[in-house]
């Protein structure tokens, strides 16, 4: 298999290991339950999912929640000791602790306590009923295997955030177990776990290759020294390119589905050289307008790329009433000059806008290099043509991991998201900040206290109808703000060689991950 970056850690949200590589992730961790194409839970660690109607899934008269978890007795660390209970709620006791960098803490923190009542039993208290309670997958509270870590992070914090288990030593729950971890040379060699909660799984040992240049992966790939490619390691001009030699040839098959939401983060923290104009949401509002994302999705093969109107998933049930209710910023070039003279930026003898006391409106954009190159160049033109300047900034692969440098760009940031409810970007306690080491979505410190509120009524509100209200009233604040500015969905890709069997075709959109069941997966 071919990745894009090696990873800081395979220790999914802890250690910097959540920073780009989810979908290594269901490689060496396991999770109480995994995600299919069609977002339905299915038990991995656990025995079963909650239900209300076994008593194991319960809203209390105070407004608390319950969810009681079975784990599997076949379910072992990669070092033969049994996944226990206790290692669940050592996990929730480290990922809330403010002392411990992590990517995302937001399923972990509505948790109130996890009791242990015995070695195969955790029973999880929710402070509020969450609609995503029965379907603890990907990052949400991973385990940690206590009986390694826990007198270590109860003695030194620091030695345990920096400690080797995060790289070379780590021991993980899920299906392939790390033999050989080596950046040097950018391979990662992994085994089988015959202790898998699911079994052993099919395929007895990986060789993961961490490929930077995309000509150079798509090479690989054609040269047949790749079985797998998924996203993000390979990006839609090579997958497009790919997907017409391979099926030409008959040599396999590649696959896209809606996938990352891409989008313009607005910086509107106080940070150096921030353009000040983006703190008027009617600037905003004029570069929404501005960018035909249309034409942008016309330029790839039918089905490659979807236009993004919302910051949402596609693939969510409430997306249709959305789209019925909540206006969208369709190209209008015309309302996007006339709202820059409405906020007093007018055109100068270049073109270029200029406010009272001639100041330029440069709106810089920086962007990870590769495809998104072209994309971000359009927009730059989009936006010239309304009278706004755009200088751009590529980072590196190995740059963006410098959570420092990315969260601190002057003006646009074109990034990706994954479109999900528990992983919201847009909230007050994602600020990214030098006290929490820069970790934290919220790149560019859109929020608004109605907003924060929204968020946590859609989280904690199980009751189909009163969550699609919050919903609705969400997107209307977020899309007259534009504190961001969605602008497409790219492809989730899955490319195999003929003879690679057992993936799904499609992903689930918020867990961005056709390896959640890579143990199901063989080779011919």
């Amino acid at each position: 298999m071919a990745f894009e970056v090696f990873p800081a850690s395979p220790g999914g949200k802890l250690r910097g290991g959540g920073r780009g590589n989810v979908v290594l992730h269901w490689l060496w961790n396991g999770y109480l339950t995994g995600l299919d194409r069609n977002g339905r839970p299915h038990p991995m660690l656990a025995q079963e999912v909650p239900s209300a109607e076994r008593g194991t899934w319960k809203v209390n008269p105070d407004g608390t929640m319950e969810t009681a978890w079975k784990l599997r007795p076949t379910a072992k660390w990669q070092d033969g000791r049994p996944i226990i209970s206790r290692d669940f709620a050592f996990a929730w006791r480290v990922i809330v602790d403010p002392a411990v960098p992590v990517s995302g803490r937001a399923v972990e923190s509505l948790i109130s306590n996890i009791d242990t009542p015995d070695d195969a039993t955790l029973v999880i208290h929710w402070r509020q009923p969450y609609f995503g309670a029965l379907e603890i997958s990907g990052d949400n509270l991973p385990p940690l295997p206590a009986h390694l870590l826990l007198d270590l992070y109860e003695a030194d914090k620091q030695a345990f955030v920096n400690s080797d288990y995060w790289t070379s030593e780590y021991i993980g729950s899920g299906p392939f177990k790390v033999e050989q971890w080596d950046p040097a040379n950018n391979v990662i060699v992994a085994s089988a776990n015959d202790g898998f909660a699911l079994g052993r799984p099919k395929v007895d040992r990986l060789r993961l290759d961490f490929i930077a240049d995309q000509q150079t992966m798509l090479t690989n790939v054609l040269a047949g020294g790749i079985d797998v490619v998924v996203s993000p390691a390979i990006r839609t001009p090579p997958s497009v390119t790919l997907k017409e030699t391979w099926e030409a040839e008959g040599k396999g098959r590649v696959y896209f589905s809606p996938g990352l939401l891409f989008g313009h983060a607005f910086q509107l923290r106080d940070v150096s050289n921030a353009q000040p104009a983006l703190r008027d949401k009617q600037v905003r509002k004029a570069l929404a307008y501005a960018v035909d994302k249309q034409a942008i999705v016309d330029a790839m093969p039918t089905g490659v790329r979807f236009s993004a109107h919302y910051p949402m998933p596609l693939t969510d049930a409430n997306y249709a009433v959305v789209d019925r209710a909540v206006p969208k910023y369709e190209f209008n070039p015309a309302r996007a000059d006339e709202l820059l003279e409405l906020a007093g930026w007018t055109r100068g003898s270049d073109g270029i806008r200029r406010s009272s006391n001639g100041a330029r409106l440069d709106v810089p954009q920086m962007s990870s290099a590769g495809e998104n190159e072209l994309l971000i160049t359009a927009i730059a033109d989009y936006w010239r043509r309304v009278g706004v300047d755009s200088s751009i900034e590529l980072v590196t692969a190995a740059r963006a991991l410098d959570a420092e440098f990315t969260t601190n760009f002057p003006g646009a940031s074109y990034i990706s998201i994954i479109p999900q409810w528990n992983r919201i970007d847009w909230v007050s306690w994602e600020m990214p900040t030098a006290a929490t080491r820069y970790v934290g979505r919220n790149s560019g410190g859109y929020w608004t206290p109605r907003g924060d509120e929204l968020v946590t009524i859609v989280q904690t509100t199980v009751a189909p109808a009163p969550r699609e209200q919050a919903i609705v009233e969400l997107m209307h604040i977020w899309m007259d703000d534009v504190g961001f500015l969605p602008v497409i969905y790219n492809p989730a890709v899955i490319a195999a060689l003929k003879g690679i069997s057992g993936y799904e075709t499609e992903v689930w959109q918020p867990q961005q991950a056709h390896t959640w069941n890579i143990y199901q997966w063989s080779k011919e």
